[in-house]
């Protein structure tokens, strides 16, 4: 199955970009500026939003079941994981998988019994089609080079079971105010999958605007969000055959 331990030195080992993913965690994120970003009501509709949309797709896919295993990749703090386990989706049925062991711990101590570990989306510690889900939540985004980026996509491909689904809410528009990300593309996730059925639907409005107008209104924020231009996320689903 999978190391259910926290680890410093995941297997597929690349200092110089763990290195980088953790100063952006550990640090860049945790500054002054970013949390001032990401505080108040706006982050919280946001998150609410993503789930309001991801629970009919989980359970159109047949999900969750007793049986089923998902690997959240890129996990933080376990906020999704949370989610799944409202759903109804066993605890030992969700695997958290990270690169900074910190968050990692502070999700086990939310949910005691959480199944985590330090692991490098490049190699996923788990055998071939053993998942029914990998689920993944801005995580791609922080990944800037296009390689690691297709092995992410191989390895979940190769943990999937037929019949498995790859699961993305990932950014559309870069940020200029972030230099750290780089969007997920329509184009890059219908190449990373080829031959498998893909969904795709924008969501969430832009967060500056969801910061601004969620203390006056979250209604008005609605009525901005049915423009499609000012959605800032995709909900990816490809299915593997």
């Amino acid at each position: 199955m999978v190391r259910a331990d926290p680890e410093p030195n995941p297997r597929g080992s690349d200092p110089e970009e763990h290195a980088r993913i953790r100063r952006l965690y550990e640090a860049t994120y945790r500054e002054e500026r970013y949390r001032r970003r990401w505080s108040g009501p706006g982050p919280h509709l946001i998150h609410r939003g993503k789930w309001e949309a991801l629970r009919p797709l989980l359970r159109s896919l047949g999900l969750p079941r007793a049986d089923a295993l998902v690997l959240d990749l890129g996990a933080g703090g376990g906020i999704d994981c949370v989610e799944m386990d409202r759903l109804g989706w066993p605890l030992s049925g969700i695997v958290a998988l990270d690169l900074v062991a910190p968050d990692l711990r502070a999700a086990r101590r939310q949910q005691p019994g959480l199944p985590a570990a330090v692991a490098d989306a490049t190699q996923l510690p788990i055998g071939d089609a053993r998942v029914d889900l990998v689920f993944q939540s801005t995580m791609i985004s922080s990944v800037l080079d296009a390689s690691r980026r297709s092995a992410i996509y191989a390895e979940s491909a190769r943990v999937l079971k037929p019949g498995g689904a790859f699961v993305s809410y990932d950014t559309r528009y870069p940020n200029p105010w972030n230099r750290n990300t780089r969007p997920v593309s329509a184009a890059e996730l219908r190449g990373a999958f080829p031959g498998w059925s893909l969904r795709l639907e924008s969501v969430t409005l832009l967060p500056p605007l969801v910061r601004r107008l969620a203390p006056i209104s979250e209604r008005l924020c609605g009525a901005c969000e049915r423009l499609p231009f000012l959605r800032s996320h995709w909900i990816a689903c490809a299915v593997k055959p």
